[in-house]
């Protein structure tokens, strides 16, 4: 699916109020994988879908659907869970869905996939260090922390 995703989102277009939705939804058992292997080939898809969804303009109607109960986040941050080890691989999948609006995605809708705030201090933790290391989010997770 990775080597096809271009066109993936062609057909995606056809129907893209119904489909953008279910083909993440279908896609995001991968993310929740006992396998390493299978989770990070999942965020790489993730993210490529994510970039080729931007690049069509249907990244209003992916972002809902990651934000969402049993979204997307949900499933990279259950996945980070299981495998720690794949921080930057999540990474990759939040910063192509969330953009150039990490705060929004760290201060309102974390607090909806984590309601208990010793868990989502733990979250933050465990995502600051690839966050801080990557060059597309750096500058803005630096602005964040300097504003708490």
């Amino acid at each position: 699916m990775y080597a096809h995703v271009g066109h993936l989102v062609t057909l995606i277009e056809k129907d893209k109020e119904n489909n953008v939705v279910l083909v993440q939804q279908a896609c995001r058992p991968g993310l929740l994988s006992k396998s390493p292997e299978v989770v990070e080939w999942s965020c790489r898809f993730f993210s490529k879908l994510a970039f080729e969804f931007t690049n069509r303009n249907l990244m209003p109607l992916a972002w809902d659907w990651f934000i969402s109960e049993h979204g997307g986040m949900q499933g990279c941050l259950m996945g980070l869970k299981r495998h720690p080890l794949l921080a930057e691989s999540v990474i990759s999948v939040l910063v192509q869905y969330a953009r150039y609006d990490m705060v929004e995605l760290f201060t309102i809708h974390l607090k909806n996939v984590c309601p208990d705030s010793t868990e989502q201090i733990q979250m933050m933790m465990s995502l600051f260090k690839p966050l801080t290391e990557s060059s597309f989010t750096k500058e803005e997770v630096i602005t964040f922390t300097l504003d708490l």
